[in-house]
């Protein structure tokens, strides 16, 4: 259960990095690309991207603990 934990931690933290450094690059250029943190219930990370002044596509990824 403990190497469950801390390897899901891992994949979290590249995955947010990776996402990050995305979302900073996306934002140099044009600012149409957003990303933060949700937290409560779920927790995890959001994301959206700005087609248009009016429309967006958004989405996230949330983390679930079965335990």
């Amino acid at each position: 259960m403990k190497k469950l934990l801390i390897r899901t931690m891992m994949k979290t933290t590249v995955l947010i990095l990776v996402l990050y450094t995305v979302a900073q690059a996306q934002e140099m250029e044009s600012r149409k690309f957003g990303i933060g943190f949700m937290v409560g219930s779920p927790t995890g990370i959001s994301f959206k991207y700005w087609l248009n002044e009016i429309n967006a596509l958004t989405g996230g990824i949330s983390l679930e603990n079965k335990g």
